[in-house]
């Protein structure tokens, strides 16, 4: 009995904390893009994604694909991504759009970045949980789901 009560207990310290906001980490420094190129994942950590590092197994994922206008791309992505519950968009510079997705009852942020490349018509993708080293595949799914909402 005394087993259960301690479980109990623990359970409840658990959910107070996450609502309290204990498991939304800090906003990383080095959002955005430096000489066209997003933050690059953490080294040993297999909490992220990215388009623009390709040589890295986990990490690596294929940009978004567009045709035609830069602007309308970003205006249908930003779309996509208003359909995605917990998801909202912190900043849209029009090339770049930096988004933060939250879990219902953890409440973990991840970061989300995209950013359109012009040369060859994509837009490049970073996503990255704020806290641990490793996501269990949430925001390789994440983005996929965007993808799939981006082309429809």
């Amino acid at each position: 009995m005394k087993i259960l009560i301690y479980l109990l207990v623990i359970a409840v310290v658990i959910i107070f904390a996450a609502r309290i906001g204990v498991f939304r980490g800090r906003t990383p420094s080095g959002l955005g893009a430096l000489d066209g190129k997003l933050a690059p994942p953490k080294a040993g950590h297999t909490n992220s994604v990215s388009s623009q590092y390709q040589n890295q197994d986990y990490h690596s994922i294929a940009p978004l694909r567009y045709q035609g206008d830069a602007v309308q791309a970003m205006s249908r992505l930003a779309l996509a991504l208003g359909k995605i519950d917990g998801l909202s968009i912190v900043r849209n510079d029009g090339n770049y759009i930096y988004a933060q997705a939250q879990t219902k009852w953890m409440q973990y942020v991840d970061d989300l970045e995209f950013l359109v490349d012009t040369s060859d018509n994509s837009i490049h993708v970073r996503s990255a949980s704020r806290l641990g080293s490793k996501d269990f595949g949430v925001n390789r799914d994440r983005v996929e789901r965007i993808r799939r909402l981006f082309e429809q």
